[in-house]
């Protein structure tokens, strides 16, 4: 039962990371660079963070065996984690993001993360 659940939300947000990736690489061809840092931040922030979480509860399940050289666990979480610092840390990323969210509701500046992304 449990297990399973968290497998399926494993499944899940890795989709869901994915279309983030691709979203913002869009980003970036329509954009350009600059324009597209925001969706590149949510992506540094996101992919790491939930990836070490997903990594984390598969070692859970394994048990001490999760955390021992027999599988690629312990290797595949240090390997990650390092990625939550290694292009700036995660609150840097949600820093420019959140500044974006506000910006964009006090009328102040462009909501980048507009559907604009999505039009040829």
């Amino acid at each position: 039962g449990g297990n399973v659940e968290i497998i399926s939300r494993a499944r899940i947000d890795i989709e869901a990371m994915r279309l983030m990736v691709l979203k913002a690489a869009r980003a970036m061809d329509v954009l350009g660079n600059r324009e597209a840092r925001v969706w590149v931040s949510m992506v540094k922030a996101m992919v790491p963070e939930r990836a070490c979480q997903i990594i984390d509860q598969a070692i859970q399940m394994h048990g001490a065996t999760g955390i021992s050289q027999w599988t690629p666990l312990a290797s595949m979480y240090t390997d990650v984690r390092h990625l939550r610092f290694a292009d700036g840390p995660d609150e840097v990323h949600h820093l420019v993001v959140g500044r974006n969210e506000i910006r964009a509701y006090e009328g102040g500046g462009e909501d980048v993360t507009a559907s604009v992304v999505w039009r040829n």
